[in-house]
């Protein structure tokens, strides 16, 4: 019997994240607010579940399905837009049984403004939404927490953005903390595979120029430009290493792999 996997947040990650783990042969289940989401994702041979949000409850139309049984949730909803984001993550986590396996999609930015490498262990920010939201997922029986650097991959890059500023730009000298779409899902994929538990990864390349070297690459590489950068800042490099010790992960995404983030 094929597990299933239920997805909470449709986005950038989530889409690929579901079409992925379909092809592996998992049920999927993935939430939309929208009507004419719901209607994509069932055209996709999945099951749509609709999403309803008031400042800190969560309601669940089932839609199609016959309950919010599922072998494991993934959520992957920002906290972008919420009035009181760690309620609603536990909201939704209080919805499905509580010997699901969930996996949660956090990010490196909880980790404190700090100089030098940072592991999993490192000092986080305590009023961060997310880090009161993963405090939440850490009372599960069955959680893996993964925290993601700054998202690179088909149609998203940094440097559209970056290439839009006022010259010279700042934080030259700071270190990048990225991570390629597909290593992500590759990490989801190995963690439920595994069955892996009660662990927190983070998931960051190991490369990591400084802002000055990576970005006047990518700026010539997509835009035929070179950017002009103070030479100043420093900042955190994002130890990313943990989760390879565990099953055999490897990073296989270069962050210099430009073609890969057309």
């Amino acid at each position: 019997m094929k597990e299933k996997i239920t997805i909470i947040g449709g986005g950038w990650i989530g889409i690929p994240l579901a079409e992925s783990l379909y092809k592996e042969g998992f049920d999927l289940v993935m939430s939309s607010r929208k009507v004419d989401k719901q209607v994509f994702i069932k055209n996709k041979g999945w099951s749509p579940i609709g999403l309803e949000f008031t400042e800190a409850f969560v309601s669940i139309n089932l839609l199609d399905n016959k309950s919010l049984k599922t072998d494991v949730l993934i959520i992957g909803l920002p906290p972008t837009g919420f009035v009181n984001y760690p309620a609603i993550i536990s909201s939704l986590l209080a919805s499905f049984p509580s010997k699901t396996q969930v996996i949660f999609l956090s990010s490196t930015s909880v980790y404190l403004d700090t100089i030098g490498l940072l592991n999993e262990a490192s000092p986080r920010k305590i009023n961060h939404p997310l880090v009161q939201a993963e405090e939440h997922v850490l009372k599960q029986k069955k959680y893996c927490v993964l925290r993601l650097g700054g998202l690179i991959g088909p149609g998203r890059h940094p440097i559209n953005q970056l290439i839009k500023k006022e010259m010279p730009i700042s934080d030259g000298e700071t270190p990048v903390n990225l991570i390629h779409q597909a290593d992500v899902i590759r990490a989801v994929s190995m963690v439920i595979n595994q069955k892996i538990t009660g662990e927190t990864f983070n998931l960051c390349s190991p490369e990591h120029p400084t802002r000055k070297v990576y970005y006047n690459k990518a700026a010539n590489h997509f835009y035929d430009k070179e950017l002009s950068f103070i030479a100043d800042g420093n900042g955190k490099i994002i130890d990313g290493s943990a989760i390879e010790n565990w099953g055999g992960f490897c990073y296989n995404f270069s962050i210099y792999n430009f073609e890969q983030s057309k």
